[in-house]
């Protein structure tokens, strides 16, 4: 920046410090060593000076457009390298004698100066180009850059490296200066045809690191690069860094500095287990971390930096499951509290000590390295209370509210601290999302989550950690279009949205399973509120191919394997129907290209079971969840083996279904519930209490285990389950807290209907009818969906019809509620409209119920029926106009309403079937006059016109019309309509 500032204010400025430069080259250069005692030492001190780490150097190199400073930059990068391999080289001096010790100075030396070796050419073309590139990142965290950019730079920096160009005697002179390592009696030209002797060796400087120096910065290169990985990868990575750190300690006990940095790489050890589902190995590390601070801070009470990364680790402990805990979750975070409140005590300390002691020249760089250094310690204990937030988020509301109020409050401390601070901005927004999540209207989530956008919009706009930002921010857009009740319209704009900023992610890094996860579960999300199916199985397969990815990044994110299993289960669904397929191009391990679909489902489902049992060895949270998703994926994959006539596995595997389902019965009871009992005899009861996570998980429970016929069976007749839904407290009647109950009840009853022996009982049952018609008109498409399914196996008896026809809720016909079914909040799933056409076909197809069909809205439900698109539907809907044509009664009724609807609309559907009823009625009985059958060919005059080819389709209802009876006939053969 000053640089550019010289450029715009003085070209003579900028030609003298040019001069410099090209100065500064000419030293080393020259060959006389000079620079080893002045620009490197200068270079490195303004690099630290300024809070760069050194690993950093190769980025200024890339970003450096002078050759000569490139060129000492690079010099100084090499030398750095090579210090590091001296110090591994010489890991066992303290025991070796002094001879063998300059036999092996003098190889190792050698390897790197003698020019005229072969051993020398291969070290320079291979050993240290790679050596090079994996000490110095061109991509640390924060810096923006594509995969592309970062290949370059690793390419052009190797191509750099160049043993002809260098001076090697001024690299000689610098390695020297910095290992402490000593030769005597070597000149500028020595290297060009000579190799170093024992002889030459004179002595190791007292400087020279001890072996626990080396131990604790190689441990600190193994940190840094393992905070670059993911997976087993930087799992090992750290285990080696936490390994050369304890060898460090068993010399120099009493470091204070190095038993933080010790617990440093505990803590992202054990947060990297966890996070990989090892809980129990992740809560070792992580105690043992918590241990490791409180010895840091007992060495050396000031230290604010072990204070701060103490409350992190017990922050980190507070997220483990009770069983794992040394203590009480309050407890725990009463001590975190308090690490916390003294790190910032400390803080202050350092700042008062810089504005009494430091150099004038130097507080205010200092300052605002203090400042910024308490603005984390705000940030963090916002988080801290963010968590505890969560926890009490059920047993105390109001706690849990109060704690996201001091939240925010922290951060916004944090930011008027360090307004630089972009991670406050980004808990900022974080924070606003829990607050949006806890809205029940709309209005209220958005108000919240559109502060939460602004905030991580902040971030995005100035922060160079682009991936996470853009995450988050998508995460954030996708619970907003998700929220109870949003039209689908809106919300999958906002779907929408969200994709793009997960599909800039990934084009920044094809490796960011975080976005490439969040995709998978978006698709899946988009699918539910589609209306076509195939439109729905395709996104159904991109959702499940995007889970594929992640697994091939990031096997061991435990995340992973709860959605992908759901995902599965939808995917077969898709399957079964013929709209999707299960290749390989998805399948984690069966090869399932061109294939059968019964083997496609059986491959399905089998995956399916294994991700459930993977998620349950991975997450700590929630198992009962996990265990009653095992069981469900199992239950899927017994019906598709009792299917295909396998009775023996299907018995197998509804066996294992009970046993996990009591597995999670018991779990749910022993983590949250403990004075109920969980069991089949006691489930209906279960689903009728108030406690709405109750009643969730009871309802899943049975409907899981009213797949099958005999469990099924023992519950209507012996437990009364019907009794569940038609009580005052009934599932069917309000959405409880927990999304999912009134769903998991539907999901149950269309179970129960789907056996003939259940439908009457269904029936027979006071109010329970009109509680089905209100889940037809839920505000959630599936629900609709769920409860027209069971209203059309109701339909298949003629015991059922009375009850369909008349009970429904007040005000309101029959007819009504299948409108109200199809014009719902959202999108209308094609299957509800061929529910709804069948259901309707069923009872016009009885000439009792043709009165309670006979109703004005009757019109409006058919128009809205034609017009879903949806084949089956549609076919089902031209048969109940041929059933109702073919009785007088409803004729009569049909001409009153169909001929002054003939004009209204101005869609093909609403011009054509008019015109089609009509016609039906005059092939059927002379009750057509010329008026009627003129409006009729009057429509289809006006249809053709707008489209020939449709002309061809009327010519034989025409035909029909004309042909229905003499009357007819000869009352329209002069009529100009028709010889039109």
């Amino acid at each position: 920046n000053n640089n550019n500032n010289n450029n715009n204010n003085n070209n003579n400025n900028n030609n003298t410090d040019l001069s410099n430069t090209e100065e500064i080259g000419h030293v080393w250069g020259a060959g006389r060593g000079e620079f080893s005692t002045g620009i490197a030492r200068e270079a490195v001190l303004e690099m630290r000076i300024r809070g760069i780490n050194v690993r950093y150097m190769a980025i200024l190199w890339a970003m450096c457009t002078l050759t000569e400073i490139k060129r000492v930059l690079l010099m100084e990068m090499i030398a750095r390298v090579l210090k590091r391999h001296v110090e591994r080289s010489m890991r066992d001096w303290p025991s070796m004698p002094d001879e063998e010790l300059a036999r092996k100075l003098v190889k190792t030396f050698n390897t790197y100066f003698a020019k005229s070796t072969d051993r020398t050419l291969h070290f320079w073309s291979q050993n240290l180009p790679d050596m090079l590139c994996n000490h110095f990142q061109v991509d640390p965290p924060g810096f923006i850059a594509t995969a592309t950019e970062i290949s370059d730079r690793v390419q052009a920096l190797r191509m750099a490296i160049s043993l002809d160009k260098c001076d090697l005697y001024g690299l000689f002179m610098r390695v020297q200066d910095i290992t402490g390592v000593r030769f005597g009696h070597v000149t500028p030209d020595f290297f060009e045809n000579k190799t170093l002797q024992t002889s030459h060796f004179e002595h190791l400087s007292p400087m020279t690191r001890p072996m626990y120096i080396l131990d604790y910065y190689q441990a600190q290169d193994l940190i840094s690069v393992a905070e670059t990985k993911i997976g087993k990868e930087a799992n090992d990575l750290y285990t080696r860094g936490v390994d050369h750190y304890s060898r460090s300690l068993n010399v120099h006990p009493g470091d204070s500095m190095a038993f933080t940095n010790y617990s440093i790489g505990l803590y992202k050890l054990g947060r990297l287990q966890v996070e990989m589902g090892k809980v129990e190995e992740g809560s070792v590390f992580l105690q043992r971390a918590s241990l490791g601070f409180a010895r840091a801070v007992y060495l050396k009470p000031t230290n604010a930096h072990s204070w701060n990364m103490w409350g992190m680790a017990l922050h980190q402990m507070i997220k483990l499951p009770l069983s794992l805990l040394p203590a009480t979750r309050d407890a725990l975070f009463s001590e975190a509290e308090g690490c916390f409140a003294r790190a910032l005590q400390e803080f202050r300390a350092k700042y008062e000590e810089i504005m009494n002691q430091c150099p004038p020249e130097l507080v205010p760089e200092k300052q605002e390295d203090a400042k910024a250094d308490a603005s984390k310690v705000h940030d963090h204990w916002g988080l801290l209370l963010r968590q505890r937030a969560l926890h009490t988020e059920e047993t105390d509301p109001e706690e849990s509210a109060r704690c996201l109020e001091g939240a925010l409050k922290k951060f916004r401390e944090s930011v008027s601290l360090w307004p630089r601070n972009l991670q406050a901005f980004h808990n900022t927004g974080l924070v606003m999302r829990e607050l949006a999540i806890r809205q029940k209207s709309i209005e209220g989530h958005d108000s919240y989550s559109i502060q939460a956008e602004e905030a991580l919009e902040h971030v995005l706009q100035l922060s160079g950690d682009v991936v996470l930002s853009r995450c988050d921010l998508a995460s954030l857009l996708v619970i907003r279009a998700l929220v109870a009740n949003r039209p689908a319209p809106d919300a999958l704009v906002l779907l929408q949205k969200a994709e793009h900023h997960y599909n800039t992610c990934i084009e920044i890094n094809p490796q960011a399973y975080m976005a490439l996860y969040g995709l998978g579960r978006l698709c899946i999300s988009r699918a539910e509120l589609m209306a076509q199916d195939a439109a729905k199985a395709q996104e159904c397969m991109r959702g499940v191919g995007m889970y594929q990815r992640v697994y091939q990044v990031y096997p061991e994110y435990a995340g992973l394997y709860r959605s992908w299993t759901k995902a599965l289960l939808d995917l077969a669904a898709y399957v079964k129907q013929g709209l999707a397929t299960y290749p390989v191009a998805i399948a984690a391990e069966s090869k399932l290209a061109c294939i059968d679909t019964p083997s496609q489902l059986d491959a399905l489902y089998r995956d399916a079971v294994q991700y459930a049992k993977v998620s349950m060895q991975h997450e700590f949270e929630d198992q009962h969840t996990l265990c009653f998703q095992l069981a469900d994926a199992l239950m899927n994959w017994a019906l598709f083996n009792s299917e295909q006539g396998d009775d023996t596995l299907y018995t197998d595997k509804f066996r294992e279904v009970q046993e996990w389902m009591e597995r999670g019965a018991r779990t749910l009871a022993r983590a949250k519930h403990p004075k109920h009992t969980w069991d089949q005899a006691t489930l209906p009861q279960l689903a009728m209490e108030e406690d709405q996570e109750i009643r969730y998980n009871a309802l899943r429970c049975l409907r899981i285990l009213a797949s099958n016929a005999s469990v099924q069976e023992e519950l209507v007749v012996k437990h009364d389950i019907l009794g569940v839904f038609a009580s005052p407290s009934s599932p069917l009647q309000l959405e409880g807290p927990v999304p999912g109950v009134r769903y998991e009840a539907v999901f149950l009853l269309a179970n129960l209907v789907a056996l003939p022996a259940n439908r009457a009982l269904v029936t027979s049952r006071p109010g329970l009818m009109s509680l089905i018609w209100g889940c037809a008109s839920d505000n959630m498409p599936p629900i609709r969906n769920l409860a027209s399914k069971c209203i059309v196996n109701l339909s298949l008896e003629a015991a059922c019809h009375n009850s369909i026809l008349h009970q429904h809720r007040d005000g309101e016909c029959m007819i009504d509620c299948m409108m109200a079914a199809l014009m719902g909040p959202g999108q209308t799933m094609s299957q509800t409209s061929f529910f709804l056409a069948y259901t309707l076909f069923n009872l016009a197809c009885e000439p009792v119920n043709l009165p309670g069909l006979l109703v004005e809205p009757l019109f409006d439900l058919i128009f809205q029926l034609i017009s879903m698109n949806d084949d089956d539907g549609v076919q089902y809907t031209f048969k109940i106009l041929s059933v109702l044509t073919s009785s007088e009664d409803c004729r009569t009724f049909l001409v009153s309403g169909l001929v002054q609807r003939v004009e209204l609309g101005c869609s093909l559907h609403t011009r054509e079937l008019p015109a089609y009823v009509l016609s039906l009625m005059a092939t059927k009985a002379a009750c057509v006059t010329d008026i009627m059958a003129s409006r009729a060919i009057e429509v289809m005059r006006d249809s053709a016109l707008a489209d020939p080819d449709i002309g061809l389709h009327f010519s034989d209802m025409i035909t029909r019309i004309l042909t229905s009876s003499p009357g007819v006939k000869e009352a329209l053969c002069g009529n100009k309509l028709v010889k039109e």
